[in-house]
């Protein structure tokens, strides 16, 4: 059976020692062409109405290219368990549509929506129509065992101890 969340982290651990292993530096005096970021770690959801989770895994990968008008090309994140709870088939995700990187490849924020909660449930209708939940995840660059924080509109808080590979490639 194919698991996203397994089929997920495989391709984040690859492209993190694909980053480690071309740094930054390919060449010196041209521009960046592409933003490339990935991360992972292990720590708590609280929900809403106060429910916690630990042992779950944060996972996204982004890239943001300056060729095209300086979209996010690729982009996904998801929120799932470690332990075999009834949601780690189908875990919390979504999209992402910006992505701040600093200059020094230090800090980055970066911006979407949630597809999917298949953790918390919360309930984001409004008459028939799903309410969109904007949600944001932040942390330092290219440091071990940084703290990737995680933040929702409707209210979820996520706090995951990991690693994020940011690089720039030109």
């Amino acid at each position: 059976m194919n698991n996203p969340g397994r089929t997920m982290l495989t391709s984040t651990v690859i492209l993190a020692i694909i980053l480690m292993l071309f740094p930054t530096v390919f060449s010196h005096g041209f521009k960046a062409v592409n933003k490339i970021a990935s991360g992972f770690g292990t720590g708590t959801l609280v929900c809403p109405n106060g429910l916690t989770f630990n042992n779950e895994q944060i996972q996204f990968e982004v890239s943001k290219s300056k060729k095209v008008a300086k979209q996010v090309t690729s982009d996904n994140w998801s929120i799932g368990a470690l332990n075999l709870q009834p949601h780690i088939a189908h875990p919390n995700s979504g999209s992402i549509s910006g992505v701040h990187l600093s200059s020094s490849l230090k800090d980055i924020s970066i911006k979407g929506s949630e597809n999917q909660d298949n953790i918390c449930q919360s309930v984001n209708r409004i008459g028939s129509a799903v309410k969109i939940n904007y949600i944001s995840i932040t942390g330092q660059c290219n440091t071990k065992d940084t703290i990737i924080s995680f933040t929702s509109i409707d209210g979820k808080k996520g706090s995951f101890k990991g690693t994020i590979i940011c690089n720039l490639l030109r």
